[in-house]
């Protein structure tokens, strides 16, 4: 059972893009280069997708440009490193989505010289449940040129989904956070709680999942006053960690 995107019908033509699944590549491409809505993705690198459990879809989306003086026939190839169970991936490449099995695409895009692909769209969805699982599952995500398979480039995403509410400390302790106001525009207030003798920080990350600022939070206080006037307007992921563990994570939208 697949999401509806997937339209198309595989082939018989699949199976001559199979041996693609067992080449391995490095360095970054002489002809290729990646971004996304945040600007260039640097090459072989990796990026953090946050999301929390109540939804059961991430999606990630790159340009890919051709920087050659020559027109390039590029294909895409995943490699899932690690999954959370019951969960899948699916790429969307040259005007079709492939079934999850599908580890090359058997649809090759040509690009011109200067150009840009954006048809590129990765699926990250979970089976047989409403919601994620809490965890973190590992996809690359590799672009080369058809004819050369040493022409490539590609990028790491970490797909982390954190807990939302109230959690729970092994012995049975509940912690909490809360937000206000939400969306702020100059100052955020935390309320927060956790087991005594415990050790907790305050970490803020934005939508890309880049470390925006890290609070230290004293046992003997409850409230925590965080300025984000300077932040860019966006979505940021806040997390309570209680002894370097996540325990859990809210959204908050800054909108000046």
């Amino acid at each position: 059972h697949y999401p509806n995107v997937l339209k198309n019908h595989l082939t018989e033509r699949d199976k001559q893009f199979s041996f693609f699944a067992a080449v391995g590549f490095s360095g970054f491409s002489q002809s290729l280069s990646l971004s996304n809505q945040f600007g260039q993705v640097v090459p072989n690198s990796t990026i953090i997708q946050p999301g929390t459990p109540d939804s059961n879809t991430l999606l990630t989306f790159l340009d890919v440009k051709n920087t050659s003086g020559n027109t390039i026939n590029i294909l895409c190839k995943k490699e899932e490193v690690s999954l959370l169970d019951s969960t899948q991936t699916y790429m969307c490449w040259a005007n079709f989505c492939y079934a999850p099995h599908i580890l090359v695409s058997p649809n090759a895009v040509s690009v011109g010289p200067g150009e840009t692909y954006s048809g590129f769209k990765a699926i990250y969805a979970q089976m047989a449940y409403n919601n994620f699982f809490i965890g973190e599952s590992v996809v690359r995500w590799v672009f080369f040129n058809q004819e050369n398979t040493d022409d490539s480039v590609g990028v790491t995403v970490r797909y982390q989904t954190f807990p939302v509410g109230l959690g729970e400390i092994n012995d049975g302790e509940e912690v909490g956070l809360s937000v206000f106001p939400n969306p702020a525009s100059d100052k955020v207030s935390f309320t927060y709680s956790m087991p005594s003798g415990s050790a907790a920080e305050l970490l803020v990350q934005d939508a890309r999942g880049i470390v925006i600022k890290t609070y230290a939070l004293p046992a003997n206080t409850s409230h925590l006053s965080a300025d984000v006037a300077h932040l860019a307007d966006g979505l940021y992921f806040c997390s309570l960690l209680v002894d370097g563990k996540r325990t859990l994570t809210k959204k908050v939208m800054v909108k000046h």
